[in-house]
């Protein structure tokens, strides 16, 4: 028995954003490009990006320590980028500081920058010495890029062995705020962040100085264990700012007893802030996906998944989602579901759906996708087959063997040239002995007719032997009879199959006498 899933349709979302506290509504594209021109660092470099370093004021330093002639305090207060200290990465190392639980590169990112820096240098010098370090990124907001996106892993050496001495204000540190054209964080809440190098801050973990050490990283001395943060994404909505200027700006700061270190690896992005729906979904279905870096609540359902599926939707239905960053800060997204707008549905032919063992059996696809609107149609261009037993192929019409009898679930899925996709289930039976296609006694009598060649692409030229005339039956594996034809002695019969799937048939040979061949069409 074939059993068969429905096909899929595609939906597409016309996105309406709602902006919390604010009555202005503003038509968004969820899939326009951003226009903060290397936020993410893509050039390679750090273009739009301004660079600052400073050291503590000489009056946090001792006065032992103050010497007018070190080179450390050229950099204070100094406009630029500066090597070592802001410094691109562009490769996904395990960092040594975090016992190698931090890749250098955040999940899916090709380059991120390190600000500050620790441990022993390659120099020889310290990646301390009352540093502090800044990077800082201004753009103009626009309804496409009011979605803006950091992400940030942090290292920060923790002082806590030593005591008193090392209060909260001079702790290792590492700050972001987000700033208006004034200079004004833009929340007292979301506008600000700001971590302390202590072990019982929610979200960080530690790493002892002796397992840094173990995988390279060289600290100096006896100075303290480490604590780190792993990639953090964090969304912030700025849409009440469109049409201004709004800064962020990340700080990594130095022990103000000018021994111990903080660093961070980050990068940011923008997009326009808006829920995403897939082109397709699942018998009338719509999978709504909101933005990164928020925790979720979608409504009324009270789902806290970045996605959901949302089941029956229909043309002009409303989804809305609560967002809730890390610091805290809310806001929703609405969004309309549009008009059907295309449909794609997989489905496949198989030749045979009960064979036995060692078996050949063809499978060949028949899906296809159209536009709705003009009944157009859509190539598939590719396609995935699993057979059910650990086997898989990516040929759009696939010949498998099965070793072992069971009853194997198929399984096609198709890609259209949009991206969408579909996927259709069949199953077939796998018997432990050959199929009982009835046999004459003379079976084994093959000079009774000959075929030639065998296998073959789809002509086979077929001539007896023995019989002046006899009918010849073609069967498929299922036993039914696809061809017949009467053929007479001496003469050659060609046996077209070409337009038929690729596989096991048996030719059977009716007359005087009886015999039965196998062919393949390969």
């Amino acid at each position: 028995m074939i059993k068969l899933l429905k096909p899929q349709r595609i939906l597409l979302l016309g996105v309406l954003l709602f902006a919390l506290n604010n009555s202005d509504i503003f038509a968004q594209k969820a899939n326009k490009v951003p226009t903060c021109a290397n936020s993410d660092f893509s050039a390679g470099d750090f273009t739009n990006w301004v660079g600052h370093t400073s050291i503590y004021n000489k009056t946090t330093i001792p006065e032992s320590s103050i010497n007018n002639n070190d080179p450390k305090y050229a950099y204070y207060n100094n406009i630029g980028i500066v090597p070592g200290r802001h410094t691109m990465i562009k490769a996904a190392n395990p960092d040594p500081f975090t016992c190698g639980n931090v890749l250098t590169l955040p999940p899916g990112e090709k380059q991120c920058v390190r600000l500050g820096n620790g441990g022993l240098q390659p120099d020889g010098s310290s990646g301390v010495e009352w540093q502090i370090d800044y990077l800082n990124y201004t753009f103009s907001i626009t309804p496409s890029n009011s979605l803006l996106i950091y992400k940030y892993a942090v290292v920060l050496q923790n002082p806590s062995k030593f005591g008193l001495q090392h209060t909260k204000a001079i702790r290792p540190r590492f700050i972001v705020n987000i700033k208006d054209a004034t200079g004004k964080l833009i929340d007292s809440i979301c506008g600000m962040k700001e971590d302390f190098a202590d072990s019982t801050v929610i979200g960080y973990k530690n790493c002892s100085e002796k397992d840094a050490a173990n995988l390279g990283g060289i600290n100096g001395g006896d100075r303290g264990d480490f604590v780190y943060r792993e990639w953090t994404t964090v969304g912030v909505d700025l849409r009440k700012f469109i049409g201004q200027n709004i800064t962020i700006g990340f700080e990594t700061w130095d022990c103000g007893g000018g021994g111990h270190f903080a660093y961070a690896y980050l990068m940011a992005k923008c997009d326009s802030l808006g829920i995403k729906a897939a082109e397709c979904s699942d018998n009338g279905s719509v999978t709504l996906t909101a933005p990164d870096g928020f925790a979720y609540k979608w409504l009324p359902d009270g789902q806290t998944t970045q996605s959901i599926n949302r089941k029956d939707a229909k043309a002009g239905d409303t989804v809305e989602v609560e967002l809730s960053n890390y610091g805290g800060c809310k806001s929703r997204l609405k969004s309309v579901i549009a008009p059907l707008k295309s449909s794609t549905t997989a489905n496949f032919i198989v030749n045979a759906v009960t064979v036995s063992v060692n078996t050949p059996i063809s499978f060949t696809d028949s899906s296809y996708s159209i536009k709705t609107s003009d009944q157009s149609k859509l190539s598939i261009v590719a396609w995935h087959w699993d057979f059910g037993d650990t086997a898989s192929s990516a040929y759009a019409n696939s010949t498998h063997i099965y070793k072992k009898p069971g009853d194997y679930k198929v399984v096609l899925t198709i890609y259209n040239e949009d991206g969408c996709t579909d996927s259709i289930i069949k199953y077939v039976k796998v018997l432990s002995n050959p199929l009982a296609i009835e046999k004459p006694k003379n079976e084994a009598n093959s000079d009774l007719f000959v075929v030639y060649p065998n296998p073959s692409n789809g002509l086979f030229s077929v001539k007896l032997k023995k019989e002046s005339n006899a009918t010849m039956q073609v069967i498929d594996m299922t036993g039914k009879v696809i061809k017949s034809a009467q053929l007479n002695r001496n003469e050659r019969y060609i046996l077209d199959l070409s337009n038929h799937t690729k596989g096991i048939y048996m030719i059977k040979m009716n007359g005087e006498q009886q015999g039965m061949q196998k062919i393949i069409l390969k």
